[in-house]
């Protein structure tokens, strides 16, 4: 039986595309390398956390709230004013890294050079951000069907938000 909400189906993906390019708007496509685990280390332990759709699923929450926090400042303290975006969680952890592809309205007060600076300034600064030079985010100006790149077929997208 097909799950109905899967995003490896056709009819959901063409409903999350068009919904995407209508109610978001996106002006910039992001991909953004996470870490597979990290090491935790509290003084007496040092454990190993290996990362899951919902801890990313997680993560990608945050890091929406904190990058609307400084865009919008008290109109996200006053009316939770969340900044237009949506993505996709791709990856296997064997492979192919884990890795999100993030669609974002950018702000019209904000340069494109300003808001990349502060989206990879905030993106750093969590734990399960990849820090390599190698998996740097990849920030550009929207150019064709990135939406349609970020929502592939089969078990390659995990998670759509």
């Amino acid at each position: 039986m097909v799950n109905p909400f899967s995003p490896n189906d056709r009819k959901v993906r063409d409903a999350q595309r068009n919904w995407i390019y209508k109610e978001v708007e996106p002006d910039i496509f992001a991909v953004c390398t996470v870490y597979q685990g990290i090491w935790h280390d509290n003084g007496r332990f040092r454990t190993y956390q290996a990362g899951d759709e919902i801890t990313y699923e997680k993560m990608a929450i945050g890091f929406r709230h904190r990058l609307s926090k400084v865009v919008y400042r008290n109109c996200y303290k006053r009316h939770k004013k969340l900044i237009d975006m949506s993505g996709s969680l791709e990856g296997n952890g064997d492979d192919r890294h884990y890795h999100f592809n993030f669609f974002i309205k950018r702000p019209e007060w904000w340069t494109f050079r300003d808001f990349e600076t502060l989206f990879k300034e905030t993106w750093s600064k969590y734990d399960w951000a990849h820090k390599s030079p190698k998996y740097a985010v990849k920030f550009q100006e929207r150019t064709g069907d990135c939406v349609g790149y970020g929502l592939k077929e089969g078990s390659q997208t995990l998670l759509v938000f």
